[in-house]
């Protein structure tokens, strides 16, 4: 019985951390997928200036 409470502790505890860190990682997902929209026609627009 006591190490199925702990389990179930360690297992709340866990996703208590997790959630907050995917979602900071959807949010730089979007930013990081926003920024390489963005800076691929300047990177195409340089290559071609040469």
């Amino acid at each position: 019985m006591i190490n199925d409470e702990k389990k179930m502790i360690f297992g709340e505890k866990k996703f208590e951390q997790r959630t907050p860190i995917s979602r900071a990682q959807i949010v730089d997902n979007r930013i990081q997928h926003a920024a390489n929209t963005n800076t691929m026609p300047f990177f195409r627009s340089k290559q071609t200036q040469p």
